[in-house]
């Protein structure tokens, strides 16, 4: 089953159907997530999920009753954050982010002085109008420094782009999660890696370790420097 959480403009940076037909997920089952209000699934996403407690239990029992053998989370930009979010609180299998948010608090943000709290700066006043209960999920960090005991999560970005390396880095030292850097430097590395024809290597055994050497051999090719950063 894949769970997927499109970014502030309905996509996952390609069309969701394209995206799954390149990722060679087409034939898995299914469940996509938009959140109209940009609260990062924490108002829920709307109808009779109308709060994010009645999503979490939706979605458990979506799971519950179609028993799937595995169960991956996926999200871009803004729906990476949710993609692991839900992984851990749903305890999938994987959970997989490109170029994803991984903190909202006031005092994150002030912390870091993130530029986009900026242009997203009517978004994150709506997230930080939420209930006070659900400000615990807004940074990461201390989430997943706690081990549910089950997930992987993958965050993908471009090696170039410092912001998103930088919020990457937040949660690197959290068990069980690997940075895999792609050679581009924009926030869109979904087309990248699409573009490349690597995007099913995403949702393989290993992607960390794949993607480096696949980019190791790229790199012995054509030698072009932008590789070079993705090895490490």
């Amino acid at each position: 089953m894949v769970i997927a959480i499109t970014g502030f403009n309905a996509k996952l940076m390609l069309p969701p159907a394209t995206f799954m037909a390149q990722a060679g997920l087409s034939q898995d089952d299914q469940i996509f997530l938009f959140d109209n209000s940009r609260r990062m699934l924490l108002g829920g996403v709307g109808g009779e999920l109308d709060s994010f407690a009645k999503l979490i239990t939706w979605l458990k029992s979506a799971i519950a009753e179609r028993k799937p053998h595995t169960v991956f989370t996926l999200g871009s930009s803004g729906g990476g954050h949710g993609a692991l979010l839900l992984g851990h609180l749903l305890k999938a299998d994987r959970a997989i982010a490109f170029s994803p948010y991984t903190y909202g608090s006031r005092e994150k943000l002030a912390q870091t002085e993130d530029p986009d709290q900026v242009p997203f700066a009517r978004a994150i006043r709506k997230i930080h109008q939420l209930p006070a209960a659900l400000h615990q999920y807004l940074d990461l960090e201390p989430l997943l420094r706690v081990w549910n005991g089950k997930t992987s999560y993958e965050v993908h970005i471009c090696h170039r782009r410092h912001w998103d390396r930088k919020r990457a880095e937040e949660i690197i030292n959290c068990p069980k999660v690997e940075l895999i850097k792609h050679p581009c430097s924009g926030h869109l590395v979904v087309p990248v890696i699409n573009d490349l024809g690597l995007l099913h290597h995403c949702f393989g055994e290993q992607p960390k370790e794949a993607f480096k050497q696949l980019y190791a051999a790229m790199h012995r090719v054509t030698k072009h420097d932008a590789l070079v950063g993705c090895l490490k």
